[in-house]
């Protein structure tokens, strides 16, 4: 048993000692660092012991895994940390292990845990191999500004010393890098074990007395506490107890970095109310910084207080001797940029006004209008409330508009421009303003400049846009009687004008001139009576466009003519003025009739319609007018070549006919085209073939005249009834199939809007077989005492019946004739025959065959001779 300890201690020992003097190489090179702006990290190497060996009964071990707990980091980042690896991988082990961590992510800070929490940005960073004298679950990420967190790895090592070793010393805080002094608790799991301790010799440990002794290194005080500072060195400890074999050595790099400024007030402030400061939670740090683009360096300015008196970076680096320098921090403090300009200036307007915004250079308005408009506010490159535009048309009365300058990047705004706009129509004017109200009342004109509606009164009493009476769009008020008038001027989502007044007078009025006949349509000159029931009162007129005037007190016409009689309006004259005048009193109002010249409309006789008329006459009661027609269906104009200056047709229509017809006169509206439309009784329908005989059907074909349609009736046998004019009529031509003897076809053609048709049209149509074919023919002889067979034909016929003696024979009767036979005569003989088919008229006809008598000796001779 003690040759077996004394082995292990040796083994203890010297793997201690090899470990203990890499890691004090590694103290000493971290020792060194100052300023520097580089960290040189200690990596602890294994200590070459035993393999790991998987727990019995458990799956094997696995490297650095994945918590699903870890957050996903900032949204708009996309690349991920690489997840930190584990050298060596999780496992079991028979003594303790230096655990390296590792990311292939350059640049990126790995922090680890040991307690099975998740590590966070704040856990202990990563800067040298870990050591781990007992079980332990450790887990790391990795950070890097702008990636997304790694994933979780986690590495679960279980230590499992043999029984006669004392458990090696432990660290808590463990190996990493901190922002200060740091105690740490040494301990061992080996109750009454002592530990001792060393940061560059490797620390040993004598058991052979009553007690241990520490002979290198120094012990650890009871509570295992100890003060480590800076410069970055490694701590190595070894646990002995007088009995048991001595543990290896454990070793724990510490590397100190300042810890980052924090800036006050803080990053994003505008208009910082004090200069800007920062400070460092390590202890006796010094805060360098630059405002520009380059980074800072621990030989950069010490940052006491800067005066923020435009958009300003800041980028501050924390250094302390000794110590690694802090990571750069960059704050951003902005100043608000100069008010806008709004034009023009709040106040009163009496149209709809571009009010114009105009931002300082390199920035931007926004902009909110309205009743009562929100606050504008900016936002990081746009207008967070509000927009941004160059102008506001202001359409409605007390519309407030707000502004302020942003700048792109900045969240700080200008003070708040606030400008409120009145918008009213213009005070109305009159024209005239006051005065005398003259005969026929006083015209007022009435206007205000932006008023879509003015009211006025005449009663005194002030009009509002809801009362008083509304001007007409002529803009006119005519005044009657004396009368104060009062006007505003209104418009949608305006206020209402200023109140305009003016007083008028009125004097007694001359009676108007009554005008017979009034305005109008007319047809013919205008001999036109005027009249006004003011006795002495004289009348002045004109034709035309000319305003007749008077001089009451003179008795005479300044314009027009005197009135003394019935006055003529003839065209192209249309108007016709007058006024009455009597001195005393105000002239009447001008009176005036408008005349229309228009052409009578004309008249036809015999009327429209009328069917198989005479000659038709065109008339107008429009003296000297002339008609102008057409006959083809086209429009007349008054500028047609067709006319009929005596007003009548030469003829009478022979065809249906439209006559279109417009009455023109120079200087008068045209009547409107007027149409009348003529009817003659059409032509009987042609039916062809005609009636007769035929051995065959037939096919009549009805053809009537164009646009007229054929009505037809059949009677197979019997006479048929007239046909009549129906809807059922068919259009023209028509055929009619005749299968039938004794068929009898009737028609008429029918015209649309007629009230007579044509005369009827008749045919009768009677079918026979073919005519009877005798061969040898009639009258061919027979010897006296011979016979001769004659065959009897007719082309068509389904039965041929004979006699030979008695009547001749009707279909069905006497002997028939069967198909291809003949008949046997003698002399003498006389063949009376009928052919016949269904539904046709029988063929008759007869053959006579006389004896063949002998001749006279002369003639036998004769024909002797030949």
């Amino acid at each position: 048993m003690t040759w077996h300890r004394s082995i292990r201690r040796t083994r203890a020992l010297t793997g201690g000692l090899l470990a203990a003097a890499t890691l004090v190489a590694l103290g000493s090179a971290a020792g060194i660092a100052g300023c520097s702006d580089d960290v040189t990290r200690v990596a602890p190497q294994n200590d070459g012991g035993n393999p790991p060996k998987p727990d019995a009964g458990k799956d094997p071990p696995k490297d650095a895994g994945t918590d699903a707990n870890v957050p996903d980091g900032d949204a708009g980042q996309t690349e991920t940390v690489a997840t930190p690896t584990f050298t060596p991988a999780a496992g079991t082990y028979d003594k303790a292990q230096n655990v390296t961590i590792k990311t292939t992510t350059a640049g990126a800070t790995i922090r680890y845990t040991l307690n099975g929490d998740t590590p966070t940005a704040t856990s202990t960073e990563y800067s040298s191999a870990i050591s781990i004298a007992s079980t332990k679950t450790l887990k790391a990420v990795a950070f890097k500004a702008g990636f997304k967190d790694s994933a979780v790895a986690t590495a679960e090592y279980k230590i499992e010393i043999p029984v006669d070793d004392v458990k090696p010393a432990e660290f808590s805080p463990n190996a990493g890098t901190f922002p200060n002094a740091v105690t740490v608790t040494l301990s061992s799991q080996t109750p009454g074990a002592t530990i001792c301790y060393a940061e560059i010799e490797q620390p040993t440990c004598d058991v052979t007395g009553t007690a241990p002794v520490c002979t290198t290194g120094t012990a650890a005080p009871a509570d295992g506490k100890i003060q480590v500072t800076a410069p970055a060195k490694a701590v190595h400890a070894v646990a002995c107890k007088k009995g048991m074999n001595t543990a290896t050595t454990s070793t724990a790099a510490y590397h100190f970095k300042a810890a980052a400024a924090q800036f006050d007030p803080a990053s994003g402030t505008a208009n910082p109310s004090k200069p800007v400061t920062a400070t460092s939670i390590t202890e006796g740090a010094v805060v360098h910084y630059t405002t520009g683009s380059d980074a800072p360096t621990c030989a950069s300015p010490v940052l006491t207080g800067e005066t923020i008196t435009a958009d300003t970076v800041i980028q501050a680096i924390v250094c302390k001797d000794g110590y690694t320098a802090s990571d750069v921090v960059t704050a951003k403090y902005y100043v608000s940029p100069a008010a806008p300009a709004v034009a023009p200036a709040e106040g009163t307007y009496h149209l709809d006004t571009d009010v114009t915004i105009t931002a300082p250079t390199g920035t931007f308005a926004c902009v909110t209008h309205g009743a009562e408009p929100a606050d504008p506010a900016c936002g990081a490159e746009a207008c967070a409330t509000g927009e941004s535009v160059p102008s506001v048309k202001v359409t409605k009365s007390k519309t407030i508009v707000k502004a302020i300058t942003c700048k792109a990047g900045s969240p700080a705004a200008s003070t708040q421009v606030k400008a409120t706009y009145t918008l009213t129509p213009g005070k109305p004017a009159f024209d005239p303003p006051s005065g005398e109200i003259p005969s026929g009342g006083r015209e007022v004109t009435i206007t205000s400049a932006g008023a879509t509606q003015i009211r006025y009164t005449t009663n005194g009493e002030a009009p509002t846009c809801t009362t008083g009476m509304e001007l007409p769009a002529s803009g006119k008020v005519t005044l009657n009687a004396s009368a104060t008038l009062k006007a505003v001027g209104c418009r949608a989502d305006y206020d209402a004008s200023e109140l305009q007044e003016g007083v008028y007078t009125k004097l007694d009025d001359v009676a108007a001139v009554t005008i017979d006949p009034v305005s109008g349509d007319v047809s013919n000159t205008v001999s036109a009576t005027l009249a006004t029931t003011t006795a002495g009162a004289f009348i002045c007129s004109t034709i035309g466009s000319a305003v007749p005037a008077c001089d009451a007190a003179a008795g005479t016409c300044t314009t027009g003519q005197l009135v003394a009689g019935p006055v003529d309006v003839k065209a192209p004259d249309t108007t016709i003025h007058a006024i009455a005048c009597k001195q005393g009193m105000n002239a009447s109002s001008v009176n005036t009739a408008t005349y229309t010249f228009k052409v009578a409309a004309p008249t036809f006789d015999p009327p429209s319609g009328t069917e198989n008329a005479p000659a038709v006459k065109v008339a107008s009661a429009t003296a000297d007018s002339l008609v102008h027609y057409t006959l083809d269906g086209s429009e007349p104009s008054c500028g047609s070549t067709t006319t009929l200056p005596g007003g009548t047709f030469p003829n009478a229509f022979t065809e249906d006919t439209t006559v279109k017809v417009i009455v023109c006169k120079e200087h008068y509206a045209a009547t409107a085209v007027v149409t009348a439309t003529y009817l003659v009784t059409p032509a009987a329908p042609a039916i062809a073939p005609a009636g007769g005989t035929y051995h065959d059907t037939q096919t009549a074909k009805l053809t009537a005249a164009a646009g007229a349609t054929v009505c037809f009736t059949k009677g197979e046998g019997a006479e048929p009834a007239d046909p009549v004019c129906s809807a059922e009529c068919a259009a023209s031509p028509v055929d009619v199939a005749v299968t039938k003897t004794n068929t009898t076809i009737k028609a008429i053609a029918c015209k649309e809007g007629h009230t007579t048709s044509s005369t009827v049209a008749k045919a009768t149509y009677v079918l026979t077989p073919g005519d009877l074919v005798f061969d040898p023919p009639s009258g061919t002889k027979i010897p006296v005492e011979g016979t001769r067979q004659v065959a009897i034909t007719s082309s068509g016929a389904e039965h041929i019946y004979y006699r030979k003696e008695g009547p001749a024979p009707k279909c069905g009767e006497g002997t028939e004739l069967p198909a291809g036979e003949k008949v046997t005569v003698g002399p003498d003989t006389v063949l009376k025959v009928i052919a016949c088919k269904a539904d046709y008229t029988g063929s008759e006809g007869s053959a006579s065959y006389p004896k063949d008598l002998p001749d006279a000796p002369a003639a036998r001779s004769r024909r002797a001779q030949k």
